[in-house]
């Protein structure tokens, strides 16, 4: 019996790697790709070089890009980490069918196509005469990124006992102090990895941005796309490589932070 159960976990974790390794190889590809020489893209590169990272960093366009995705992305991050804390606050304390309901509709641009969400904003913004401004990508961004925030926030509120802050109001706390006091150190892990994920969700966000963006506000996934529309050139690979790498740099933050919570 145990050696079944052991040959079953072995072929449960090969099957694990595999899936993840289908996953994850073809996105590393790029960052090698990234670093070749030739002026078209080629795997494996021939001849090493910066050339590509160079052309990034001193061409005015992709910087402005870069600039204009990270301060949106900071924005949302903010929007979306406060509306998503305090969805999730009033959540945990709800009670009775509302409550699954509300939290379906708010996960619920995970579910709808992305270019679904996207179209309806797009239409509705229209109405408000919106359409091409940034306030009207941040708001449809964090539309986007708060299902994250309220996920994560909500899921370490469901350990979190309630008897601390019921005790802070007996000896004269009150919600304001409760909170930053009581209640947000302990939660503190999921609120980061929230506006980690928010982050990231808009910093590489795309859709949303092509509909509702203007001329004059082009984000670093859209210059990409505008590229992409000319010519297939190699500094799209470097720039794919620094996402990924901020990518990976932001997840293991997250779990740095995660065991260092644990641990105290």
């Amino acid at each position: 019996m145990l050696d079944r159960r052991r040959n079953t976990s072995i072929k449960t974790s090969i099957f694990a790697h595999c899936v993840i390794a289908f996953l994850v190889v073809p996105t590393l590809m790029v960052i090698p790709i990234s670093f070749n020489d030739n002026q078209y893209l080629k795997f494996p590169p021939t001849d090493l070089s910066l050339r590509w990272y160079e052309e990034f960093w001193s061409n005015p366009d992709w910087l402005r890009a870069t600039w204009t995705s990270l301060l949106t992305a900071c924005t949302v991050t903010v929007l979306a980490t406060v509306l998503g804390t305090m969805a999730a606050l009033g959540l945990s304390r709800m009670v009775g069918p509302g409550k699954k309901l509300l939290i379906g509709l708010i996960i619920s641009p995970l579910i709808v196509p992305t270019v679904s969400l996207a179209l309806a904003l797009y239409f509705f913004f229209a109405k408000l005469h919106m359409v091409g401004t940034w306030v009207a990508v941040i708001l449809g961004q964090t539309v986007l990124a708060l299902p994250f925030t309220v996920l994560n926030v909500h899921g370490s509120l469901q350990s979190f006992p309630a008897t601390l802050e019921r005790a802070a109001s007996t000896l004269g706390a009150g919600p304001v102090t409760t909170f930053f006091r009581i209640t947000m150190p302990i939660i503190r892990p999921g609120i980061v990895a929230g506006a980690l994920f928010a982050f990231l969700v808009s910093f590489d966000e795309f859709i949303i941005a092509l509909f509702l963006a203007g001329p004059g506000m082009t984000t670093l996934p859209v210059q990409m796309w505008n590229t992409m529309q000319l010519y297939i050139s190699p500094t799209i690979a470097a720039v794919s490589s620094m996402i990924t790498g901020i990518t990976i740099l932001a997840f293991v933050l997250m779990t740095a932070f995660g065991r260092r919570s644990k641990a105290k």
